[in-house]
């Protein structure tokens, strides 16, 4: 039974992410260079992912306050492992993952674990953890851990897959707020001596401080985190043409093309002073003026526009806006977006003649800011 669990562990540990994905991409690509160049292009995506964000802060600086406010906006929280006995009312999977001592020290042993630590209870020796496919596979991601947490999960999960917070509060509010908590005066001294030796280099440490005075509003420290992770995220703008259906291509080739798309899409481009970013497929379509790379996303500057044909523009980490191309017309496809528009906005909507389509229409999506209402 244990060899079981651990073996269903460990194999959702190694491909809980890319199997989807290449199910989505290589079903579609047939011949053994598309096939590669797909793994490569999953590879790079796992890569850039940057949606766990890690809160790191001193007893009672409001730290698992804002996590949970962060989880009514939509972020997920990653379910820790624990050998704890379950307590009354919690479920298995949704407040821990529950194990037996013999399957968490399997795990940690297989390197399972991003980070865990043991400590001392009431009822005995018990330990915690959480998984590493859970900051490099969960997007839009919340996580509160310790100093020692945090060092050992950026030791173990891939570069730039996370963004740390350390939230700084000044001692005395956070000793106020201790009193108004109930602690002794005993506790209190007990903990800030710990905290003055565990944060001690939080700057080396934490990606990012965010200063916390004590006056401002639950909101306000929202607000200042969700601003910054915000500004470190991805900014990407791509673009895309597809049939009534859907559809981008039909047996490795694209199932239209239009001289005044290309014109209407490299007007946008330079409209916003940037430059159009292209797969080596789509390089025929363009005189000059663009760039042609594998992975054009990861080349894509602020103020560029990333055109693909044929790939599901859906594995593309990090799209902030689209410029979606419309033939109105049904054709022959084997390779469909599956693009998730449910999280953006449509801006702007135009309808013009194409050379060879009676008409085409552009649209603009925007991804929707993630904010909680102000009272």
């Amino acid at each position: 039974m244990l060899q079981s669990s651990i073996a269903k562990e460990e194999s959702l540990f190694h491909a809980q992410l890319s199997l989807p994905l290449r199910k989505t991409i290589t079903g579609r690509l047939k011949n053994a260079k598309q096939e590669n160049s797909a793994k490569k292009l999953i590879e790079k995506k796992e890569e850039t992912k940057m949606s766990t964000i890690i809160l790191v802060g001193k007893t009672a600086c409001g730290k698992s306050t804002t996590a949970k406010l962060m989880e009514k906006l939509g972020y997920q929280r990653i379910v820790t492992d624990t050998t704890r006995p379950k307590r009354e009312g919690e479920t298995d999977g949704i407040d821990y993952h529950f194990r037996t001592r013999d399957e968490f020290e399997a795990l940690k042993e297989a390197g399972y674990y991003a980070e865990s630590v043991d400590y001392e209870a009431a009822f005995g020796h018990c330990s915690y953890g959480s998984a590493k496919r859970s900051y490099e596979s969960s997007q839009n991601s919340v996580i509160v851990l310790n100093p020692y947490g945090l060092k050992m999960v950026k030791d173990n999960v891939i570069a730039g897959s996370i963004i740390s917070i350390f939230l700084d509060v000044p001692e005395d509010i956070l000793v106020e707020r201790l009193h108004t908590r109930g602690d002794t005066e005993d506790e209190i001294v007990r903990r800030l001596e710990h905290d003055r030796i565990d944060f001690a280099d939080m700057s080396e440490i934490c990606d990012y401080t965010i200063s916390v005075t004590g006056k401002e509003t639950e909101e306000e420290i929202l607000n200042k985190v969700l601003a910054l992770v915000d500004s470190k995220e991805p900014k990407l703008h791509i673009a895309f043409a597809v049939d009534d259906n859907n559809g981008m291509m039909f047996n490795h080739r694209r199932v239209s093309k239009d001289s005044k798309l290309c014109k209407e899409l490299l007007n946008s481009v330079y409209s916003s002073g940037g430059r159009l970013q292209i797969r080596p497929y789509s390089s025929p379509l363009f005189e000059d003026g663009v760039y042609t790379s594998d992975d054009p996303w990861n080349k894509a500057g602020p103020n560029d526009i990333v055109f693909v044909e044929d790939i599901d523009p859906a594995i593309i980490y990090g799209v902030t806006e689209v410029t979606l191309f419309r033939w109105n017309r049904k054709y022959p496809s084997d390779l469909k977006s599956t693009f998730d528009f449910s999280k953006y906005e449509l801006i702007e909507t135009k309808e013009f003649t194409g050379s060879s389509h009676e008409k085409i229409t552009k649209e603009t999506w925007k991804k929707q800011e993630k904010r909680r209402k102000q009272k």
